[in-house]
C-alpha cells in the first residue's frame, strides 16, 4: 500500500516536472529563434544602412575632393599658361623694344652717313683734277690727284650699277661699268656674300664687284661708316706693319687695334687652290677673301679682294 501511493506521488511529481519543462520550454526557448533571426536581421540591415551612408558619404566626400583637386590643378595649369604668356610676351615686348632702338640707332647712322656723303660730293664737284698736257709729245696724261677714300667711294658710284638683288638693308652692291650680271653669276655672288652677312649688319658697307676677263672677279669693299663718320677727324690712321703679326689669326685682330686707330686700305690676295676648274678655284678663293675681310671692317675702311695662283 505505502509503496502503491509513493509511485503514485512520484508520478504526480514527474508529469508536473514535464508540465513545468514544457511550460519553460515553450515560454522562453521556443519564441527565441523567431527573436534571434530579427535581431540579427535588424543588425545586419542597420550594418548595411550604416555601410551603405558611410559609402556614399565617403564616395561623395572623395568626389568632392577629387573636384577640388581638378579645379586646383586647373586653376595652377592657368595660371602656369598665364604666367608663360606673361614671360612671352615680355620677351617679344623687350624684342620689339630693341629692334626699335636698333632700327632707330641705323637710322640716325644712316642719316649721318648721307649728310656727310653729299658734303663729300659737294667737295669732289668743286675740286678740279688735275690734267696736265704734255706738249713734248702732244699727248694728253692724265695725272689724277690722289683721292680720298670718301673721293673716291662717290667716283666709283658714277659709273656703277646697283644690284637690287645682292643687296641688303645694311649692305649695297654695286657692279662696275654698269654691266648687268646672269642669274648663274647673281647667283654665285649671293652665295659668296652670305659669308659676311651676319657682321655685315652692324656697318653700312657698299661692295663693288669688278668683272675681269676670263669670267673672274674682284671685290672692294667700302665701310661707310668709317668713310664718312663724323668723327673721322679723331681718326689716326695706322699702318700693316702694326697689324702684320696677327694676320694668319684674324679673329683677333681687333684686340690690337686701339679704338681710334683705322687703315685705309688693305689689299688682300688669296690664293687659287683646292680641287676643280680654275674657275672653281678662283670661286672659292674670293670666298676665302671674304671670311678674312670681315675681321677687318671695326677699322678699315677699303678692303680690296682678289684672287691669285
Amino acid at each position: 500500500m505505502n509503496f502503491k501511493f509513493f509511485s503514485i506521488i512520484v508520478g504526480i511529481l514527474v508529469v508536473v516536472i514535464l508540465i513545468l519543462s514544457g511550460t519553460y520550454y515553450y515560454l522562453f526557448e521556443y519564441s527565441k529563434p523567431s527573436y534571434t533571426p530579427i535581431t540579427q536581421t535588424s543588425t545586419e540591415q542597420n550594418q548595411y544602412s550604416n555601410n551603405t551612408h558611410t559609402t556614399t558619404q565617403n564616395s561623395y566626400v572623395s568626389d568632392i575632393t577629387n573636384t577640388n583637386n581638378e579645379n586646383i590643378n586647373l586653376i595652377q595649369d592657368k595660371q602656369d599658361e598665364k604666367d608663360a604668356n606673361n614671360i612671352i610676351n615680355n620677351d617679344n615686348k623687350s624684342d620689339t623694344k630693341s629692334s626699335q632702338i636698333t632700327k632707330q640707332n641705323n637710322e640716325e647712322k644712316l642719316a649721318a652717313i648721307e649728310k656727310e656723303i653729299s658734303k663729300q660730293q659737294k667737295i669732289l664737284e668743286q675740286e678740279k683734277i688735275f690734267k696736265p698736257q704734255n706738249t713734248n709729245n702732244n699727248k694728253t696724261n692724265y695725272q689724277a690727284k690722289k683721292l680720298s677714300p670718301a673721293q673716291e667711294y662717290l667716283s666709283l658710284g658714277k659709273n656703277s650699277r646697283l644690284e637690287p638683288q645682292l643687296s641688303t638693308e645694311n649692305m649695297k652692291v654695286y657692279v662696275l661699268d654698269g654691266k648687268f650680271l646672269s642669274d648663274y653669276r647673281i647667283k654665285l655672288l649671293k652665295d659668296m656674300l652670305a659669308i659676311i652677312e651676319d657682321n655685315s649688319k652692324d656697318y653700312f658697307l657698299s661692295v663693288f664687284v669688278k668683272m675681269l676677263p676670263k669670267g673672274e672677279m674682284s671685290l672692294t669693299i667700302y665701310n661707310k661708316d668709317i668713310i664718312f663718320s663724323d668723327m673721322k677727324k679723331s681718326y689716326k690712321y695706322i699702318s700693316m706693319d702694326k697689324i702684320s703679326p696677327y694676320i694668319k689669326t684674324p679673329e683677333v685682330l681687333n684686340q690690337y687695334v686701339a679704338r681710334e686707330e683705322i687703315i685705309e686700305r688693305f689689299k688682300l690676295q688669296t690664293k687659287k687652290e683646292g680641287k676643280g676648274s680654275e674657275f672653281s678655284k678662283h670661286i672659292n678663293s674670293l670666298k676665302t677673301g671674304l671670311n678674312k675681310a670681315q675681321y677687318f671692317f671695326p677699322f678699315c675702311e677699303i678692303i680690296e679682294i682678289t684672287s691669285v695662283k
